[in-house]
């Protein structure tokens, strides 16, 4: 990052982002920038921080969250939103504490999304969303119109922790999941660590099962008697369907078995020459191996 100051009037929107926290500082103490390091962003990161850097620093620091605060807090605001079903969905702009990701709110909005919209891209689109509500809020911020004191104070009662997720959670256990909520769980864990089922390949029930990624499913309106067996719908479009336990359908309409690439699941079928498909429930613990 450059240590002379940004220009007065500059177009926040031109300015990228390691260089906002630069001209909040400039702006306010009229001094030189005298970070050592500009701050890490990464979409990998559960929020973004715009830091008012400086030993004189009076404003504070300004964060980008991905949920409707004090609902998701923590580190996968976006997955755990999307794996609960929720809609609308949207971000936060607050100020940081010293508690994770319950400051005061600046500003707040919310999104209406699509049932299968994937975590894959809701995450950049509310970033989007956020960065907008950030530099709106700017002015005020830096005016001292809002403050730590006059920012809305979260409501402890709705916090709702959004916990890391572990890779084991990625399998669909179909026999007592609903197909919705393996449906919003495929959505949810698109980027990472994404979601998974093992299937059995014709009638030999030594054969070592096959896991495979499902990348895209929908939920079937019609419910089902209750079966292991797998089988492509009636219609020519129609995916892999999968009864779960309580009746419910999920269609998987991508997936990638292992060693190859993503496909549709037709074409999965068709590989298979016929044979029956079946789901497997693989004794917890061995679903990693």
């Amino acid at each position: 990052v450059p240590s002379e100051e940004i220009p007065r009037g500059s177009d926040l929107r031109s300015v990228p982002i390691t260089m906002i926290a630069l001209f909040i500082y400039s702006f306010d103490e009229s001094a030189k920038f005298r970070a050592t390091t500009p701050h890490p962003i990464s979409f990998f990161l559960p929020s973004i921080l715009f830091t008012i850097l400086g030993t004189n620093n009076t404003k504070g620091t300004v964060n980008i969250h991905p949920s409707l605060l004090p609902r998701w807090r923590g580190a996968s605001p976006v997955q755990r939103s999307l794996e609960a079903g929720d809609n609308p969905v949207g971000v936060s702009v607050l100020f940081t504490v010293s508690k994770m990701d319950a400051g005061p709110i600046i500003s707040q909005r919310s999104c209406e999304i699509d049932d299968d919209e994937q975590a894959t891209t809701l995450l950049p689109s509310l970033f989007d969303v956020g960065t907008d509500l950030l530099l709106e809020s700017i002015p005020d911020v830096l005016g001292g119109k809002i403050t730590m004191d006059t920012a809305a104070a979260q409501d402890e009662d709705g916090a709702v922790n959004a916990d890391m997720i572990d890779s084991s959670e990625g399998e669909l256990r179909v026999w007592r999941q609903s197909a919705a909520t393996c449906h919003d769980k495929c959505r949810g864990f698109s980027m990472w660590p994404g979601t998974y089922m093992f299937f059995r390949i014709g009638d030999d029930d030594d054969l070592e099962p096959l896991r495979v990624k499902v990348l895209r499913t929908r939920v079937v309106e019609e419910t089902a008697a209750p079966t292991d067996v797998a089988a492509l719908g009636p219609k020519k479009k129609d995916g892999l369907r999968v009864v779960c336990g309580d009746g419910s359908v999920l269609e998987l309409l991508q997936v990638q078995p292992a060693t190859k690439k993503a496909m549709d699941a037709k074409s999965f079928v068709n590989g298979m020459r016929g044979a029956k498909i079946r789901w497997v429930q693989m004794p917890e613990g061995d679903e990693e191996s």
